[in-house]
């Protein structure tokens, strides 16, 4: 297992379990592998990865709203008793996530804004420039099916 592509992905996957809490919802397996491009079976590594950072920083458990499409229930990762479980969603639900910056974004390293870092919304990415040759030659971030720079 790659620990920089998993840092990367816990980076990616943050904003949305934050906005799925916010709204209060569960998100899928399938539907989170779909938003960040990820086979959902492989985000199990990512996955723990924050759930063990949310135990650092004494928060809810997040990962607990990822649930698998056809149980609708979190995978076996969570360790959380099925009992327990509505008891954890409330905590979750509760808690608020906006005061909460993505502990996985790398302000030290990264030569970018951060601002973006917590809205799923901001994805996109645009170039500007004072060329003559507008349109022609675009740069952006270039990624493999898998996410990966």
């Amino acid at each position: 297992m790659d620990s920089n592509l998993q840092l990367s992905r816990a980076r990616q996957i943050w904003p949305y379990l934050t906005d799925a809490a916010i709204k209060k919802e569960k998100i899928t397996y399938k539907d989170l592998g779909q938003i960040v491009n990820v086979h959902p079976r492989a985000l199990r590594f990512a996955l723990l990865i924050i759930k063990d950072k949310c135990s650092e920083l004494s928060l809810p458990p997040i990962t607990s709203l990822v649930i698998n499409s056809q149980t609708r229930m979190p995978g076996q990762g969570n360790q959380i008793p099925e009992e327990l479980l509505s008891q954890t969603l409330e905590l979750i639900y509760a808690f608020d996530w906006r005061k909460v910056n993505n502990p996985f974004a790398q302000t030290e390293t990264d030569n970018t804004n951060t601002w973006w870092l917590n809205d799923p919304n901001e994805r996109y990415w645009m170039e500007s420039t004072d060329r003559k040759d507008l349109g022609k030659n675009l740069i952006a971030p270039i990624s493999q099916h898998a996410g990966q720079k």
